[in-house]
């Protein structure tokens, strides 16, 4: 990471043959410096798209010059301001496989509902692999089992759910978190992170907000971030009650609560014992 970032080389245009473009960090040149000279990538597989600046350019234009793209990463989280894409925009891209969205990069500031999330993924028939960042997203709730039920499909489908950047003070984040993976019966391995937040203000689940899960494939857990609140207790035995073929969990604690980390496996022990 550079304080500036690097310009895109104009030559790179050319490469009609691509296959493969990850770009962190850097930036396109002004429109009027390749104009004429870009005509997309029409072979594109893999586009990784993190902290990249498109000046002059939609990055949904872009996208749209990748038809054949299986896996689109577009993780745009700091606050430089670096375009958005539109979730009609990436809609369109029937044969992705893998995606990986700061959300708050396709909805801008807009509060968004499970709705509006399970829509733009049912977009995708052929996803097997979703990474989410939910840094600065705002939500909202609505009757997530109407919204499930509707749109389902995509999430059945997938093998890979990794999260980022959950904040378990947020009711409306937390709410929609435990809605999004409640019912994955072919995910195989999912990875959580929560943000690093002091969570010893939160209040107990009420009975509506407490959801069964239906993992029944997934043997790998990754949780980052873990302090010892009442609700990552509940999440952690949720998992391990409903989880048949789980074979591993790995559990990181927050550096904020790193020197309660014997007193967390104790309980946990304790409990499954």
């Amino acid at each position: 990471m550079r304080e500036t970032p690097i310009e895109f080389p104009i030559p790179l245009f050319s490469c009609v043959e691509l296959k493969l473009l990850t770009l962190h960090n850097c930036c396109f040149p002004a429109r009027s410096k390749y104009s004429g000279t870009f005509h997309g990538f029409p072979n594109l597989l893999i586009l990784d798209f993190t902290e990249v600046i498109l000046e002059g350019r939609e990055y949904g234009e872009f996208i749209a010059s990748c038809p054949l793209l299986h896996a689109l990463i577009k993780l745009n989280t700091n606050t430089t301001p670096t375009g958005k894409v539109k979730p009609v925009e990436i809609a369109k891209l029937e044969n992705l496989q893998a995606l990986g969205l700061a959300l708050c990069e396709v909805y801008d500031d807009v509060a968004i509902t499970s709705l509006d999330f399970f829509q733009l993924i049912d977009s995708f028939p052929k996803l097997e692999y979703l990474s989410l960042d939910l840094q600065n997203c705002k939500f909202k709730v609505v009757n997530e089992v109407s919204a499930r039920s509707r749109f389902s499909s995509a999430l059945r489908r997938l093998k890979v759910l990794g999260l980022r950047n959950i904040d378990l003070q947020n009711r409306a984040t937390l709410f929609f978190f435990f809605h999004l993976i409640r019912d994955l019966p072919n995910v195989d391995e999912l990875r959580i992170m929560l943000t690093d937040v002091d969570r010893v203000s939160l209040s107990p689940f009420t009975s509506d907000e407490i959801v069964t899960f239906n993992l029944q494939q997934l043997q790998l857990v990754t949780l980052d971030g873990i302090q010892d609140s009442d609700i990552e207790i509940s999440l952690i035995y949720n998992l391990l009650e409903h989880c048949p073929l789980l074979k591993e969990m790995i559990i990181t604690t927050s550096p904020k609560t790193v020197d309660r980390s014997l007193e967390l496996a104790a309980t946990l022990l304790v409990a499954k014992a």
